[in-house]
């Protein structure tokens, strides 16, 4: 039998590892446009609904600035207005621009970001917005309104079907890998699901509490009182929680439907409750859900209240109820109920803002008159109407304003001004649903 060179031998072996070297090398460049195709999808559609919320928060803020009155509020909404618009831009540039609407969007963003700064720079050196100018931002604000509900209309992936390559990606990212890619946080406005000033500042010193301590078996009888003469449940001690209102904890021994109840140590007042709530819609109205609440509150002693905002989700009623004093709407201290549809029983309840602030107000005289507050306000608003109200601040202060409602075509909005020195403090637009008004 004739026998192979070494050297052919050593040929063959060496053609067989240069063609597995290949074929692997093939196998890993395959594995890796895999990989690199899940994570720019990935990117892409992170990148796309980062730009839907952009759009959203720059329509509400362009909204604001439409009927904003105040000088100082013109320089916190404009700020706001060229940060979002930033960032808008930063989405977009992860996205194909080659695509009309996304060309509109990006084409949008920039002028958006030109003109607020321009307008920033001058209300900083005391320059007001023109009657021009205030038209301008209005056009701004139609166009993202038409803009956002193109991109919410719009088919991602027809979108993702026109992005970069794998392969340009890889060489633009290959380019790019010194740049530094930290990134840098995000602030957005404040979303507030319940009501004006429902997110006040509530982790300090509690001052509406009463002196006394209570114990634990003053505690579980107040929880008791709560949930009312006819509860059949006994209470379970739970574990007690901290915080800046200390609380004993119970729970109710029902299985299926459990509820929580916290009991502050100073004072033995109930400061939570929380309760598993209905699976399904029930047949209460509004009406018999607030009834319902304001005879809970009446039931346990709270002074006089009136519902600033009712709103409903996931068969319940949530409402927030607000003391009064001589006339003025005290909303840091502010009391929330939630009402099962199905059988009026209280699903939550929530006193920490109350107890955290509720006293008797030495409420100084308003120095402007209401007719001056609703001019401070804009002109551009028809009143429905004004009050008197008292609102926390960012210092974790309180300040008088009058509370000016209006409309504007089919918006409406809440403006704060300052009654001592007619400042616009505030400004929140009121957004229909169809589970009640979104404060925004």
């Amino acid at each position: 039998m004739r026998k192979w060179p070494w050297r052919h031998i050593a040929a063959y072996g060496a053609a067989v590892l240069v063609i597995a070297g290949v074929l692997t090398y093939g196998l890993y460049q395959q594995n890796q446009k895999r990989l690199y195709q899940r994570y720019l999808s990935g990117l892409y559609t992170k990148s796309y609904y980062e730009l839907i919320d952009n759009m959203n928060n720059l329509e509400i803020g362009l909204s604001k600035l439409t009927v904003s009155g105040g000088p100082e509020q013109h320089l916190e909404l404009l700020a706001g207005i060229s940060r979002l618009s930033e960032q808008a831009q930063e989405s977009l540039a992860q996205l194909p621009v080659s695509h009309v609407l996304l060309s509109d969007a990006m084409n949008f963003a920039n002028q958006t970001y030109d003109y607020a700064c321009m307008l920033y720079g001058q209300a900083a050196a005391g320059t007001p917005i023109s009657s021009a100018e205030r038209q301008s931002v209005e056009d701004l604000y139609r166009t993202s309104q038409d803009l956002k509900q193109q991109l919410e209309a719009a088919d991602v992936s027809e979108l993702v079907n026109v992005l970069p390559s794998v392969e340009t990606y890889y060489e633009e990212q290959t380019a790019s890998s010194g740049t530094d890619q930290t990134n840098q946080p995000v602030e957005y406005p404040t979303l507030i699901y319940d009501g004006p000033f429902s997110d006040a500042a509530q982790n300090k010193a509690p001052k509406g509490l009463p002196s006394q301590n209570a114990d634990a078996a003053q505690a579980e009888a107040m929880a008791l009182r709560f949930l009312g003469e006819e509860t059949t449940d006994t209470l379970q001690r739970q574990e007690d929680v901290g915080g800046s209102i200390p609380c004993y904890t119970f729970q109710t021994s029902s299985e299926a439907d459990a509820t929580v109840v916290q009991v502050s140590r100073k004072g033995g007042q109930v400061i939570r409750v929380l309760g598993r709530g209905p699976e399904e819609e029930g047949s209460l109205s509004e009406a018999e859900c607030l009834e319902i609440a304001r005879d809970l509150l009446q039931r346990m002693g709270y002074p006089s209240v009136q519902a600033a905002h009712v709103q409903k989700y996931a068969g319940c009623y949530f409402i927030n109820f607000v003391p009064i004093q001589a006339g003025v709407w005290l909303y840091p201290d502010l009391i929330k109920v939630k009402v099962s549809t199905q059988d009026g029983s209280i699903a939550g309840f929530d006193a920490t803002g109350y107890y955290a602030n509720h006293v008797e107000r030495k409420l100084a005289k308003p120095v402007l008159a209401a007719r001056e507050a609703i001019l401070r306000a804009g002109t551009s608003l028809e009143i429905q109407r004004v009050r008197l109200a008292l609102i926390p601040t960012d210092n974790r202060g309180e300040q008088l304003c009058y509370e000016v409602t209006g409309a504007k075509g089919s918006d409406t909005y809440m403006a704060y001004i300052n009654a001592k020195t007619g400042r616009e403090e505030e400004i929140f637009k009121i957004i229909d649903t169809a589970n009640g008004p979104l404060v925004m």
